[in-house]
């Protein structure tokens, strides 16, 4: 339902209910409360554009509380871009923690290995 039909409704049903007599909506009927509406919506216009006097207007209000919401946005996708590459490089590191933890029990082993022989070469040298 349109804007105007709408408002013509809500005209119609707040008009009086005469109780067997119906007749049509005279000329000033139907004409102040148009005229009375395009007034108020060049008004609005003006406020929107030129705002009140000492206070910003809404149009520049809006131009910067969009780039503002813009600006968040921007940030909040490079955040995320930087959180993902975070969780990428975890995620590799991850996988290569299996290899990592079987290349140093092997190195830990092959350490007990030396100490193991060295050990025995001085017992031996002893006895």
């Amino acid at each position: 339902m349109s804007f105007l039909a709408a408002l013509f409704s809500s005209l119609a049903w707040a008009a009086p209910a005469v109780e067997a007599e119906e007749h049509a909506a005279s000329v000033g009927e139907l004409i102040f409360p148009l005229v009375n509406f395009l007034i108020f919506l060049y008004l609005v216009k003006l406020l929107y554009e030129k705002g009140i006097p000492g206070f910003p207007a809404p149009k520049e209000f809006l131009r910067s509380r969009r780039q503002d919401i813009l600006e968040a946005i921007n940030e909040a996708n490079e955040a995320k871009q930087r959180a993902d590459a975070l969780v990428h490089d975890y995620k590799n590191r991850l996988a290569k923690l299996a290899e990592e933890l079987r290349a140093i029990r092997e190195a830990l082993r092959a350490e007990g290995e030396r100490e193991k022989a060295k050990l025995l070469a001085e017992a031996k040298e002893i006895a």
